[in-house]
C-alpha cells in the first residue's frame, strides 16, 4: 500500500496576516476565476464558508453565494428561526472598524424607519448582526433582506413564493477547488471558492422598481454625467445638423433601454429612419 509523503501530512505553517507581495509568497494556484483572491483567506482575512454551512449557532444555513467585495463576502441563507431568506454580509476579521461603522449607520437608519421617516423604504434595512468565530479571527456579520442586485446596488424584493431548492447553489458547476501549491490541506481557506450567483433572474422588475441604497460602509461621491443629447452635440461631426442629431440620439436611447425586452432587434434597428435616409 502506498502512502503520502510525510511533508504532505504535516500541518502547514500558519500564514502571516500580511497579504503576499509576490508570487513566491502565495499559497494557492491562481486559476483565473472571477472570485475573491484566495490569499485573503488568512488570519485577519475572510471567513471560510461552504454552501450548506451553518452560522450563528445554527440559526442561518448558507445556500448560495451572492458576491464579494474588498472587505466582505455576501451569502444567501435560510433563517431557520423565522423560515425566511436573508443575506449575510460577512466582514473580514481585520475590517472590524469598517463593519462596526456600517452597523452603526444601519442601526440608526433602521430606527428612523421604525419612526416613519419619509423615504426610509429606499434604504436597505438591517435585520440583525452577530459575531462568527473562525480560523481567521472573529468576524462581524450583518443580516439584511435579500435583494436582486449587487453589493453596490440592490433593487426589488424577491418574490415570496421561491423555495430553498430553487435558490440553492449547484456546487458542481459553480465552484473552483482551491489547491495549495505545496499539496497540503489548508486550514484557513474553504475547500473551494464559489462563483457569485446574483438573484436578478428571480427579481420582479416592474415599471416602478424599488431602488435601495446599500453598502453603507463603502460610500463614495455620486457621479452625474451629462445627458446623451448634450454629449452628442459636443462631439458630433460637423456635417450632422440638429435634426439628424435628434434622430441618432433617439435611436441610441432605444437601443440602450433598461429592459432588454424593450430594446429593438437588429432587423428593427435597420428599419430606423436614420438608416433609411443614409
Amino acid at each position: 500500500m502506498s502512502s503520502s509523503p510525510s511533508f504532505l501530512l504535516s500541518r502547514p505553517t500558519t500564514p502571516s496576516p500580511k497579504v503576499p507581495t509576490s508570487e513566491a509568497e502565495e499559497r494557492f494556484e491562481d486559476k483565473g476565476y472571477p472570485v475573491e483572491w484566495a490569499e485573503l483567506y488568512r488570519p485577519g482575512g475572510f471567513h471560510p464558508i461552504h454552501i450548506g454551512d451553518s452560522l450563528d449557532g445554527g440559526r442561518y444555513r448558507v445556500i448560495r453565494k451572492l458576491g464579494y467585495g474588498s472587505f466582505s463576502t455576501v451569502w444567501l441563507a435560510v433563517d431557520t428561526l423565522n423560515s425566511t431568506f436573508v443575506a449575510l454580509k460577512v466582514a473580514m476579521s481585520s475590517s472590524v472598524d469598517s463593519a462596526a461603522s456600517e452597523l452603526r449607520i444601519s442601526t440608526s437608519l433602521a430606527k428612523a424607519a421604525e419612526e416613519g421617516t419619509p423615504n426610509a423604504r429606499h434604504v436597505l434595512q438591517l435585520l440583525g448582526s452577530f459575531e462568527e468565530r473562525g480560523p481567521n479571527g472573529t468576524h462581524l456579520v450583518l443580516v439584511y433582506p435579500p435583494m436582486a442586485g449587487t453589493l453596490a446596488s440592490m433593487v426589488e424584493n424577491l418574490p415570496q413564493n421561491l423555495n430553498e431548492v430553487d435558490l440553492t447553489q449547484n456546487t458542481e458547476t459553480t465552484t473552483m477547488p482551491l489547491t495549495r501549491l505545496d499539496g497540503k490541506t489548508d486550514l484557513w481557506a474553504p475547500r473551494y471558492l464559489a462563483l457569485g450567483q446574483q438573484l436578478y433572474e428571480y427579481a420582479q422588475l416592474e415599471e416602478e422598481i424599488d431602488i435601495k441604497i446599500s453598502d453603507l460602509g463603502a460610500d463614495y461621491e455620486v457621479f452625474i454625467n451629462d445627458p446623451l443629447e448634450l454629449l452628442f452635440e459636443q462631439n458630433k461631426p460637423a456635417d450632422i445638423d440638429a435634426d439628424e442629431a435628434g434622430i441618432i440620439t433617439a435611436l441610441i436611447r432605444r437601443i440602450l433601454k433598461y429592459k432588454a425586452s424593450e430594446r429593438p432587434s437588429a432587423a428593427e434597428i435597420l428599419k430606423d429612419k436614420w438608416f433609411k435616409d443614409a
